[in-house]
């Protein structure tokens, strides 16, 4: 398009739908990316195939692998309390963390309303546990600020080793 042939005003609405059509494009770049970090956790069924499907490898390979499940007591009965918007911003803003916090390798699931959980492939016990209590040490640097004084966010956390007994539906429910 020539644009040496435009009016003043034609120029200036030029610009205009320019502008906006670059807000559009950044709006849709947050959009799809949002999409993304959404489809990187699995919902639960998956998620406990893909337990058993490390088991099964672990077993077969001779390898080790930890599951770190997070509890967000809280987080579930304070929603209507900080509404829809907040609580919408606080897991993006915990599944940003968590996906932040993995490699490529291990897994990422959401096994309740309130529970995320990491599959952590070929890690051990104590490795598993550094993590989990990095990746909780993030995610309450960065939800603490969004909540003020609200209410404090209550995070717990279990670490288990996945071994041949393990099965899938338990791993996931195992407590300390």
């Amino acid at each position: 398009m020539k644009l040496d042939n435009l009016s003043p005003k034609q120029m200036q609405e030029w610009r205009e739908m320019e502008r906006e059509n670059h807000k559009l494009r950044e709006r849709i770049a947050e959009l799809e990316e949002a999409k993304n970090v959404a489809a990187t956790v699995l919902p639960r069924p998956e998620f406990v195939r893909e337990i058993a499907r490390i088991v099964a490898h672990d077993e077969r390979h001779g390898g080790t692998s930890s599951l770190v499940v997070l509890s967000f007591e809280q987080l579930l009965e304070n929603k209507f309390k900080i509404g829809m918007a907040l609580y919408e911003v606080i897991l993006q803003n915990l599944t940003e963390c968590l996906i932040a916090s993995v490699r490529t390798c291990d897994v990422l699931g959401r096994t309740g309303s309130d529970d995320f959980a990491m599959l952590l492939s070929r890690c051990n016990l104590e490795d598993a546990e550094k993590k989990a209590a990095s990746v909780v040490s993030s995610i309450k640097e960065k939800i603490d600020p969004l909540l003020g004084d609200r209410f404090a966010l209550s995070l717990s956390y279990t670490v288990s080793v996945l071994n041949n007994r393990d099965d899938a539906k338990k791993a996931i429910q195992k407590k300390k």
